[in-house]
């Protein structure tokens, strides 16, 4: 609308109210390739639909923030947001503080703000920063002094000079933490690789005196900026937050953030120490453990390593790598002065006989990028002249005409063109609504079904039935597609209801525990899902004592395990040249945090190391004999769980209640193999389809798709 001041004989201010009020009669378009355009002479308005239903509505110049703030600094904000602390932004510039404040909003995404939000406070309203809890405010600059000596806690942000200070502190305050080294190192590069200059992008592009020309080239540069900008804050965003889902139990909505934060380095933890106790990310959490596919689940999944991928064929993530714990670590002070650790090799160096090469039958996940690209097929619809002043009248005949509009266009559009048609019955659904004709837009929008379903309006046609009049609800249950589209949409309403929401942070047992309790503490830590290696355990921790086990030991023994799950990343060798039972009189353990090479006599964890031994090789055997080579994952779990039951017991019933988790050792005297010859010949991979289930799982049916 600044262009209207350009023509000296049009009344700029009748031309913004013409202009807000009939934005008030004009749908909003469904996210795709849509675009609404209408004519307010002399200017034609486009009012462009989102890329898809996550994304947010941008009309704003994204990179604004880093043409006012150093790459640094944009990461001090925004881990002041992340951290959700109270902010207060100072500027000269009115218009600059709302521009600003909303573009580190949508730097978030998709995490969201959820306290106050108040980008404009005027001189009468500067007593709302003595609030108590968390917020984001602006001022103009020349309120700077006031508030900083006035306001307590507060993070104050100086637009016009870059600089980002602090009022006074009721309490010492601890200096904004760092976001974590390698996302920060990241997002910087990318920051400084932005062309954020529309004049240079100008330099090589040929010399235009077209007015509209030129309008179409500074928004595609526009539009093109902002995609970058999206994709590099999404990027940090998940940078910072891709690991959360290796401490997450989906099944039982638990995340170990005792566990989490020790897998950070040292110089990030203030920060997380702080993210996770937030409002934001418990919202995070609730989003993961539903499994949302947003935009934060989009990119991660096209950016993560083809072993998460794979993982992600189980309901569950597996249980961490020795490497990944590995890579993890990162004090050595953590394995000074502890029981030493029973460590096995490192399994990827146990390898099964050489197959022959084959396709895989596992096809590779497809992924699409998280902030799209605007697509290059994009279609418009022309809106009806809408007459000025708005009679009741001339509101009536601009629906209709508009209803008939888009008839048309669904009447002539080519039935295989199957998105745009979906958005023509979504705004004519929209349209009959306004005009009170509630069973035509239900129609309308149940032929979403047919054409794009992700674009269904769910609450809103909830809504609708709610309030059907009961002659006309009468007329939709004789309609079989609308009773069914009613059907669905209130059942749908009935599951929500139903859905658990909640996130439990780990916490280890209070009171004494019976076998079920047990069970579901295991499984909510993480150690183990499988429900007969957890009965295994409970009778190995149970040996010669009532069947109930006690805190301590819970304790005790949960310690001890994720130190050695921790570090079993050693890397053992033994002095004798065949890794076989019996022949290990000594042990040269190598560490990556110690030059120095320790040489362990085993004879006093001999009788532990009989079993660990004989269980690895016979999950080694059975692996090699039923080609899964997940026994050998599971052999290494069950030796983890030895070490750990001894440790914690500490009797002299240990060895034999470690004995009790020596299953495949058990497994191979007492099942034969019963796959016959030619199977077993023919065999290259099982599939074992009780993979990451608490309970065996039956197959019906089995697909094979080369």
């Amino acid at each position: 609308l600044v262009q209207l001041r350009s023509f000296k004989d049009l009344d700029v201010d009748d031309h913004i109210k013409e202009f807000a009020a009939k934005l008030f009669l004009i749908p909003s378009p469904p996210p795709g390739p849509l675009h609404l355009v209408f004519n307010m002479k002399p200017l034609q308005i486009i009012i462009p639909s989102r890329e898809d239903p996550d994304s947010p509505v941008i009309d704003l110049d994204l990179h604004l923030p880093l043409l006012c703030f150093k790459p640094e600094q944009v990461l001090q904000i925004m881990t002041c947001i992340l951290t959700e602390r109270k902010m207060v932004f100072f500027s000269s510039d009115w218009a600059l503080l709302t521009l600003v404040a909303e573009c580190f909003m949508l730097y978030l995404h998709p995490l969201q703000w959820q306290h106050t939000f108040v980008p404009l406070l005027s001189r009468h309203m500067l007593d709302f920063v003595m609030a108590p809890t968390s917020f984001l405010m602006g001022c103009h600059a020349d309120h700077f002094e006031e508030v900083s000596t006035e306001g307590e806690d507060l993070i104050l942000i100086n637009i016009d000079d870059g600089n980002i200070s602090h009022s006074k502190m009721v309490e010492e305050e601890p200096e904004i933490p760092d976001v974590p080294a390698q996302a920060a190192e990241t997002f910087k590069k990318r920051a400084e690789s932005l062309q954020l200059h529309y004049d240079l992008e100008l330099c090589h592009l040929r010399t235009t005196t077209d007015l509209g020309e030129l309008q179409m080239r500074r928004r595609a540069w526009q539009q093109k900026l902002n995609t970058e900008v999206q994709q590099m804050t999404l990027q940090l965003i998940v940078n910072i937050f891709r690991e959360v889902k290796d401490h997450l139990n989906y099944e039982h909505r638990v995340f170990n953030s005792e566990e989490f934060l020790k897998t950070r380095a040292p110089g990030d933890q203030p920060f997380y120490g702080k993210v996770l106790e937030t409002y934001m990310f418990h919202s995070f959490l609730k989003a993961r453990l539903n499994r949302k596919m947003d935009a934060f689940a989009r990119l991660e999944l096209s950016t993560q390593s083809e072993e998460d991928r794979f993982n992600l064929m189980f309901r569950a993530p597996r249980r961490l790598t020795m490497e990944k714990m590995a890579s993890k670590r990162f004090n050595s002070q953590n394995i000074i002065n502890r029981r030493m650790v029973i460590s096995m090799p490192n399994l990827q160096d146990i390898k099964l006989p050489e197959s022959p090469t084959r396709k895989s039958s596992l096809r590779r996940i497809e992924t699409s990028i998280a902030v799209k690209k605007p697509s290059k097929s994009v279609s418009t619809f022309k809106i009806p002249e809408i007459h000025f002043p708005l009679m009741s009248h001339c509101v009536h005949s601009y629906y209709t005409e508009f209803f008939n509009h888009l008839s048309k266009a669904i009447n002539t559009l080519a039935p295989d063109n199957s998105a745009l048609l979906a958005r023509y019955f979504y705004l004519r659904g929209l349209i009959s609504l306004m005009q009170g004709k509630l069973l035509n837009a239900l129609s309308d929008f149940q032929n979403l079904d047919k054409t794009d379903l992700r674009i269904f309006p769910t609450e809103l046609v909830r809504k609708i039935v709610e309030t059907l009049p009961p002659s006309e609800r009468f007329q939709a249950d004789r309609k079989p597609e609308l009773k069914r589209l009613i059907s669905l949409v209130m059942e749908q309403q009935r599951e929500v209801t139903k859905i658990d929401d909640h996130v439990k942070h780990f916490e280890l047992p209070k009171t004494h525990m019976q076998l079920h309790d047990f069970v579901k503490r295991i499984q909510e830590s993480g150690i183990v899902r499988d429900t007969d290696t957890i009965h295994r355990l409970f009778d190995a921790l149970t040996v010669g004592q009532q069947k109930q086990i006690d805190p301590e030991t819970f304790r005790d023994f949960y310690n001890y395990w994720k130190e050695t799950e921790a570090e079993a990343q050693e890397d053992v060798k033994n002095t004798t040249v065949a890794f076989l039972l019996l022949r290990i009189p000594t042990l040269r353990i190598e560490t990556i945090y110690k030059k120095q090479v320790f040489e362990a006599n085993l004879k006093t964890e001999c009788d532990l190391w009989y079993l660990i031994v004989k269980e690895m090789w016979a999950g080694k055997k059975m692996a090699d004999d039923h080609k899964d080579p997940q026994y050998i994952q599971q052999a290494l779990t069950n030796v983890l769980l030895m070490d750990a039951v001894v440790g914690a017991l500490q009797s002299s019933k240990a060895i034999y209640a470690a004995s009790k988790l020596s299953y495949f050792d058990r497994m191979k005297s007492e099942v034969p193999m019963m796959i016959p010859k030619t199977t077993s010949e023919t065999l290259k991979h099982k599939i074992n389809p009780s993979a990451g289930e608490t309970f065996p799982q039956a197959i019906d049916v089995l697909l094979y798709t080369p």
